[in-house]
């Protein structure tokens, strides 16, 4: 969170962020007069980074002045990243998740009710947001998308396969090299669960199978 704040920050171009949970005793102090003096003449913009803890109704903490902001029409949008896991996890061990959601839908309705024309977007992330997670959130949420995007799913072109063997090693170079043959310029990466194995002569073997004669290893320790 801090990380991402720090990031984010933009001094010369008038974008403050902060990561509300690291704020304690003084700089919580600090923060909150830092956003209850903010008006629209100032020209500045802070992106707030807060957790599910923090974000939701019962917080008596934080709640109260997001309250205020968007009373105040300060508020300009939500981001909600990871979001699949306020669907997968809400009705389990994270409660809290569920709790969040239902506040964004709050605020947002609290500043639509003072400021009937401004637009308050917000955006839910995730890679893994299935159709099921993601009806589950607009009822959660209390209204449907207006627009889903998968972006450029580069990643749909990564595999992986599971096979069940007597001889792993023999398996792996013959489905390598079958791999191998398709297209010629394949790249692999092998995991294992043996450092031993790596650390001996596994990649050898491999090559030796594969037909493989390199002009030079890459040493290195394995971890």
């Amino acid at each position: 969170g801090t990380d991402q704040a720090n990031k984010s920050k933009r001094p010369n171009s008038g974008l403050e962020a902060y990561h509300v949970d690291e704020f304690r005793d003084g700089d919580y102090n600090k923060l909150v007069h830092r956003l209850t003096i903010l008006k629209r003449s100032h020209h500045r913009r802070i992106v707030l980074y807060i957790s599910p803890q923090s974000l939701r109704e019962k917080n008596t903490k934080w709640h109260p002045l997001l309250r205020r902001l968007a009373i105040d029409g300060h508020i300009k949008g939500f981001v909600v990243d990871e979001v699949h896991t306020a669907v997968e996890y809400s009705d389990s061990f994270r409660p809290e998740f569920k709790d969040a959601v239902e506040a964004i839908s709050s605020l947002a309705a609290l500043s639509k009710r003072h400021h009937p024309t401004l637009h308050l977007p917000t955006v839910a992330m995730s890679a893994t947001f299935r159709i099921p997670e993601q009806k589950l959130f607009n009822t959660l949420f209390g209204a449907q998308a207006d627009l889903v995007s998968w972006g450029d799913m580069d990643k749909r072109s990564v595999a992986i396969m599971c096979t069940i063997t007597g001889n792993p090693l023999n398996q792996l170079a013959k489905d390598l090299a079958n791999n191998a043959s398709d297209e010629k310029d394949s790249q692999f990466l092998v995991y294992s669960n043996s450092a031993k194995a790596c650390e001996e002569n596994v990649i050898e073997r491999i090559e030796s199978k594969l037909g493989v004669v390199p002009k030079e290893h890459l040493e290195g320790k394995v971890i």
